[in-house]
């Protein structure tokens, strides 16, 4: 009988260590499933804020002040736009931005951090996100801003202009993140940094490294993946947050204040080698040129593909008097010329953004002249098309829809070149991403008194 029972009894034992570890086990097993299904609500729960705070901008055309923590009012510190907000180490202004406070807690009931960009340039100020007199476009070169914002006469400046050097930064699990509106972060399950519903005071800091960095404010905030559980909190390399962002283009867009699609036109009758419009002037030093004026931007350039430099040059057509001047390429240093098919010359027109419809006036382009269209995005050719000359009329007005081409839907560069015998210059240009017929170079190729008919 004591032989059974210490059998069983070294039976019984056996089985609470496999019970023991199998608990461990689990528990083991199981936290990265409780990490996801942690992750998973958060990101439902970032969403939800997402929409709020772009809500926000489409009707203030800027960013709330975090709400100071230690308050819990949920109100931005300050409530109005401010050039600097009382702290950037603040949470979500729920109040401020019509959510109930259950809106600005974690899954773990700490109130979300909320990190943005102020100062003389941040997204806080009034107008801070007015982007009305930019393109609405993203574009890898900028243009520099006039006083501060987009140039309001011509438009030259788009979206990426807008934001050069604004904004915060991330580092996405390595990847630097830049020009970024704002930042969202939960503390994760430690809760190291955040703070409590009611608390005057926020959790002890984390120990260091990233997690503290979020938790400071300022520089470059952290996704990183979580670490081991078996890293404990008191170590620099401990990292449990979950952070949600917004980049400045992302955030416009969505709200739909990214700028406008405002047509590219200009009179090409008055360019001298400062864009001016100061009279008729000839240009026989430079090869390309910048023009914002009336409706940049726009860059001209003179070549000749078949050999030699050629300069841009102010022409007075020959036949017309109802177009003052016009503009080709000539010999550098040599006399007024027009557009002709010596050495393959012709003239570029770079928008820099993409653009649907060309409209255009040739000067000197009777029933009798032909040119050619090459149409680009970048560097890329995109197709070509050949125009003729409609009637015996002494300039040819051109719209064309570059989604009627194959291949084409938007282009941002257009050659022009002369065929066979054409002699000709160009005195107007436009590019619209639509047929608005609230602007005129949206529906003429520019805003002049010309009443010639349109060619097909």
């Amino acid at each position: 009988m004591r032989r059974q029972r210490g059998i069983a009894l070294a039976v019984f034992v056996l089985i609470l260590v496999a019970l023991f570890g199998a608990f461990i086990l689990s528990q083991t097993l199981s936290a990265p499933g409780k990490r996801l299904e942690s992750a998973t609500r958060m990101n439902s729960v970032f969403l939800t804020l997402q929409e709020a705070i772009v809500r926000f901008a489409q009707t203030n055309k800027r960013l709330p002040c975090p709400a100071l923590g230690s308050l819990s009012t949920g109100v931005a510190d300050p409530p109005g736009a401010a050039i600097d907000c009382t702290s950037s180490v603040g949470v979500l202004p729920w109040v401020s931005l019509g959510l109930p406070a259950s809106a600005a807690t974690d899954e773990w009931g700490r109130l979300i951090s909320y990190r943005v960009f102020d100062g003389a340039t941040g997204f806080t100020r009034p107008n801070g996100l007015l982007l009305d007199d930019c393109l609405d476009s993203d574009v890898t070169v900028t243009y520099p801003l006039a006083s501060g914002a987009c140039n309001p006469t011509t438009h030259e400046n788009t979206r990426s202009d807008f934001f050069a050097g604004k904004g915060l930064s991330v580092n996405d699990v390595g990847t630097l993140k830049q020009q970024i509106a704002y930042v969202l972060i939960s503390h994760g399950e430690t809760g190291l940094g955040a703070y409590l519903p009611g608390s005057a005071t926020p959790m002890p800091a984390p120990a260091g490294g990233p997690e503290l960095l979020n938790a400071q404010g300022g520089g470059t905030y952290w996704i990183l993946v979580p670490t081991d559980p078996t890293v404990g909190v008191d170590q620099a390399s401990h990292y449990d947050d979950l952070v949600s962002y917004l980049s400045t283009s992302a955030l416009v867009a969505a709200a739909g204040i990214g700028g406008r699609p405002w047509p590219l036109y200009v009179l090409l009758d008055r360019m001298n080698t400062t864009g001016t419009a100061t009279g008729p002037a000839m240009n026989t030093d430079i090869t390309s040129k910048k023009i914002a004026d009336p409706g940049g931007p726009l860059t001209v350039a003179a070549f000749a593909s078949g050999g030699g430099t050629r300069s841009i040059c102010v022409t007075v057509p020959t036949t017309s008097t109802t177009l003052p001047y016009a503009i080709a390429p000539c010999i550098q240093g040599g006399a007024v010329d027009t557009l002709t098919t010596a050495n393959a010359e012709g003239l570029s027109f770079d928008f820099r953004v993409p653009r649907r419809y060309l409209k255009l006036i040739l000067a000197d382009f009777d029933i009798t002249a032909s040119a050619r269209l090459t149409f680009y995005d970048g560097s890329t050719v995109l197709g070509q098309k050949d125009i003729t000359g409609c009637s015996p009329y002494t300039a040819g007005v051109f719209t064309i829809d570059a989604t009627a081409l194959p291949g084409i839907k938007e282009f941002t560069r257009v050659e022009i070149t002369a065929l066979g015998s054409a002699s000709f210059s160009v005195a107007s240009v436009s590019a619209c991403r639509a047929n608005d017929s609230a602007h005129p170079a949206c529906t003429l190729p520019a805003p002049l008194s010309f009443t010639q008919p349109p060619c097909p």
